[in-house]
């Protein structure tokens, strides 16, 4: 029978410092541990790796920016290269060669009145750029008073040069335009008096030239409210006139 083996009673443990035995605890219990230089190299993935759109997104924006600047500095250099300056127009007279309101037959029950006119006008075009021409492929004209049209044309298209002024003279014809009563009334009262209300329209269809390079159509359109006096045998019948260009 084999001999029982009973551990001395005098051999002693040496105990563990003060606190390892619960670090030591904490530590199996964490598991082993964590490679920190992995944790960095595969949030480095991760952040290669995100959200497509967003990737997306940053590439328009920077390229938009690009072209933002692009065509900044290129409206820059054209500035300072060609400087250009608006056109500018201008009613410069209307004259009435002959101007009638007179009662209407009895047979024409529609008017209280027929309108006969012959007006004349000048309309100044002046180009100030000297790199820069302009194309004028309609120019529409129309004059009214006491919201009747006295006369209405087109002039032909035409080119203007460099630092160039065009004065556009043509004459309108009105014949036999019927007035309403009060129209009529109010023509003949400021015929006696030397003061006709005209309201002259000039809408102008363009196109600048610069080198070889022609921009597309634009529109500009003149507004002047003129009074005239067809009292006077010649020079200017002009007695006020206010004009607006919008464009």
């Amino acid at each position: 029978m084999a001999d029982r083996v009973y551990p001395e009673k005098n051999v002693k443990f040496a105990s563990p410092p003060n606190g390892a035995y619960y670090n030591l605890k904490a530590e199996r219990a964490a598991g082993p541990p964590v490679d920190a230089g992995y944790e960095e190299r595969g949030d480095q993935r991760r952040g290669r790796t995100g959200n497509p759109c967003c990737r997306l997104l940053a590439c328009l924006c920077s390229l938009l920016v690009a072209i933002i600047i692009a065509l900044g500095i290129a409206a820059l250099v054209f500035y300072l290269v060609v400087h250009p300056k608006a056109p500018k127009y201008n009613v410069q007279d209307v004259r009435l060669a002959s101007f009638s309101v007179s009662p209407a037959s009895s047979t024409d029950l529609s008017a209280g009145f027929l309108l006969n006119a012959v007006t004349t006008y000048e309309v100044e075009a002046r180009n100030p750029n000297g790199k820069i021409g302009i194309y004028y492929d309609t120019i529409n004209i129309d004059v009214l008073s006491e919201g009747v049209s006295i006369g209405a044309g087109s002039i032909p298209p035409f080119y203007q040069g460099h630092r160039n002024t065009t004065l556009i003279v043509r004459e309108l014809r009105a014949s036999n335009v019927p007035l309403k009563s009060a129209v009529g009334n109010a023509l003949q009262s400021a015929q006696q008096s030397g003061r006709i209300p005209l309201y002259v329209e000039v809408d102008v269809r363009a196109r600048v030239k610069v080198g070889s390079w022609t921009s597309p159509h634009f529109w500009v359109r003149v507004r002047c409210d003129v009074a005239v006096n067809p009292n006077v045998g010649s020079g200017s019948q002009v007695v006020s006139k206010k004009c607006k260009v919008k464009q």
